[in-house]
């Protein structure tokens, strides 16, 4: 190794252990603040008895939804069908992997197939009518509700007669999906052909496409994709559950908006760390927040109102960031200068 290599990585060790810091200093301030309040209130951060196991599973169908609704959402699309896949795949998957007596790891494959394939239909509905992708995704939200209220006869899907497909939510797999899930989306949008496009048509769309790229291979790819990964949120589901009951009148647009305050807390570190790594702790500091209100009793619609306030504070942030820091570090500027005068 010469000198300039050995230099490199001499300064290249203290930048990440200074984004690594920075990284982790809003998910261990949440945890000290929930701590401190259930400590204050007497009450334990989770219950005694499937705590642990209830917490990561909200986890990680925050982190697969936010993968979801990301990477649309990072192109310039925002797509309002995802709810529904989710509820549709458990549907077909859940019905399939019955009738074909499947294994609880043979069901998720079925379910990522089924999610895929719905994807990708959302995705050519989307390409063929050329319309708005909000306006095309609330028709294909609808269309997709009621499929699976008539596949289903109105009363869904039940695998809790079934144990042997009752092992996808356990605590162990659920940290292998989440492993499973940050190493396949870190590799697909760092170290593939679609994930250079994607990059290039997320910060510069109309240089993109005039230099030859596909945007509309990309986008299709792009709703597959999406389509595999909230089909994952509908196999911790059922699994989780037991079972899935059809969603009517847009309902299963609101699972996804409980993803949008996690990508909003990841954008605020996505300066230190890579994109999939920030949604990652985005989700895992929501989840911290959302179960510290819970459990020094805060209601449903309180926690709601919360949350939705700070994600406003965030977006305020997010915009007028720079703004702000330049304002603190003028005032800071001018307190040293009237200290040093006095």
């Amino acid at each position: 190794m010469n000198r300039a290599s050995h230099g490199k990585i001499r300064a290249f060790r203290p930048r990440l252990l200074k984004n690594i810091g920075l990284t982790l200093i809003i998910p261990c301030f949440t945890l000290a603040v929930v701590l401190a309040a259930c400590a204050v209130n007497g009450v334990s951060f989770w219950a005694a008895q499937g705590g642990l196991r209830a917490f990561l599973y909200s986890v990680t169908i925050s982190v697969f939804s936010a993968f979801a609704l990301g990477l649309h959402l990072f192109a310039g699309r925002f797509d309002f069908s995802l709810g529904s896949v989710a509820v549709l795949a458990a549907v077909i998957g859940g019905k399939a992997a019955i009738a074909l007596q499947c294994n609880w790891a043979s069901m998720l494959v079925v379910f990522i197939v089924t999610g895929a394939v719905l994807g990708a239909v959302s995705g050519l509905l989307y390409l063929l009518f050329n319309l708005p992708p909000m306006i095309t995704s609330l028709g294909v939200a609808l269309a997709y509700e009621g499929l699976s209220f008539a596949l289903s006869g109105g009363s869904g899907v039940k695998i809790s007669l079934n144990p042997a497909l009752l092992g996808g939510a356990s605590v162990e797999f659920m940290f292998v999906l989440l492993a499973a899930g940050l190493a396949v989306m870190y590799v697909l949008l760092n170290y593939t052909r679609f994930g250079f496009n994607y990059r290039a048509i997320q910060f510069g769309q109309k240089i993109a496409v005039d230099t030859g790229l596909n945007e509309k291979s990309n986008a299709l790819i792009c709703y597959v994709i999406c389509g595999a990964l909230i089909a994952v949120v509908g196999f911790l589901r059922i699994s989780y559950n037991g079972s899935q009951s059809p969603q009517l009148n847009l309902s299963t647009s609101g699972a996804i908006f409980s993803a949008m305050l996690p990508l909003f807390i990841g954008g605020l570190m996505s300066g230190f760390c890579e994109q999939n790594i920030s949604i990652v702790v985005g989700c895992l500091t929501s989840a911290l927040i959302t179960q510290g209100l819970s459990s020094v009793g805060v209601s449903l619609q309180a926690r709601s109102l919360m949350t939705s306030f700070l994600m406003i504070l965030i977006l305020m942030y997010s915009t007028n960031g720079a703004a702000i820091r330049g304002w603190l570090k003028a005032r800071m500027i001018l307190e040293r200068r009237q200290i040093n005068e006095d």
